[in-house]
């Protein structure tokens, strides 16, 4: 630990603070601030944050959530408008805003969700381009889903969430496992099971796919409903699953306009009720279902 703090020293001397709510840590030294008072107990109570140091009121002092240091204060608040090195085993998003400290674990959930669900949409759709090659599957798979699934994980970067294990939201995010997750492969069973059910339809037929497509699109609009009142007044996950549906309504036009393109007059209609859109309950953001 003394080598640490010398190191520290050693190096705060040269470098400047960055001012913010979340820091993104990478292994070893980070510096740190932010213009208000950041509570180290709540924030930084990390078993992969070794120590964080600060030198103020003429001593250096520190905060360790494991131990401590024989000869220093010990310290609990970061006062605002100064800076401090944190050294951390492995890089990780603390989050110092009041709403890292709201988020309900029913919220929780609907991050883990969506982000399963986004790569769900991802996964078969450029699954069920490799069967048929229709360019409407690749553009939205690649222009569109791999943003929204990165939209989500921003989220569970910045809550901390490991959304692999939705017994424990105490355990921290990983991206290392969420990477191990290989396409067609999902941390909840439902998606799972969904996956598994829309690959096998769509395996069937190109218009078996594109009414997958509409399938998977009114899914992902009746969760982000249900997520978004969940949301509350969290204004984080609010505009990201509005972000997310947004996209949706587009994507489902797309393959309603696909099914039409190869004589399916119905589009997404053709699966029932319960798939059939109006432009005013899916209003698009680029002219498509106008005129339906």
């Amino acid at each position: 630990m003394k080598r640490i703090w010398k190191s520290a020293i050693a190096i705060f001397v040269v470098a400047s603070t960055i001012y913010a709510d979340t820091f993104g840590l990478q292994e070893g030294w980070n510096l740190i601030g932010s213009s208000k008072n950041i509570e180290l107990n709540s924030s930084f109570n990390n078993p992969d944050i070794v120590v964080v140091w600060t030198y103020c009121d003429g001593e250096w002092k520190y905060y360790a959530p494991n131990g401590t240091l024989a000869g220093f204060t010990f310290m609990t608040t970061l006062p605002a408008n100064r800076g401090a090195w944190v050294y951390s085993k492995r890089s990780m998003v603390i989050n110092t805003s009041s709403n890292d400290v709201n988020l309900t674990d029913e919220q929780k959930y609907a991050l883990a969700y969506m982000w399963n669900e986004e790569k769900l949409a991802k996964d078969i759709y450029l699954a069920l381009y490799d069967l048929y090659q229709n360019q409407t599957f690749y553009n939205i798979a690649t222009r569109s889903e791999t943003q929204h699934e990165a939209a989500v994980e921003k989220l569970v970067q910045k809550y901390d969430i490991n959304i692999t294990n939705l017994k424990d939201y105490t355990i921290s995010y990983s991206e290392e496992e969420l990477r191990a997750l290989e396409p067609g492969e999902y941390a909840i069973p439902e998606i799972q099971e969904l996956y598994d059910t829309l690959y096998a339809k769509g395996s069937k037929s190109l218009q078996d796919a594109l009414e997958v497509g509409c399938m998977v699109e009114v899914t992902d609009v009746d969760d982000l409903d249900k997520y978004i009142a969940i949301a509350g007044d969290n204004e984080d996950l609010v505009s990201t699953f509005e972000f997310l549906r947004n996209g949706s309504y587009n994507h489902y036009w797309a393959f309603d306009r696909a099914l039409k393109n190869i004589g399916v007059e119905e589009g997404c209609c053709v699966l029932g009720e319960h798939y059939c859109k109006t432009p005013q309950e899916y209003p698009s953001s680029n002219g498509q279902g106008r005129g339906r």
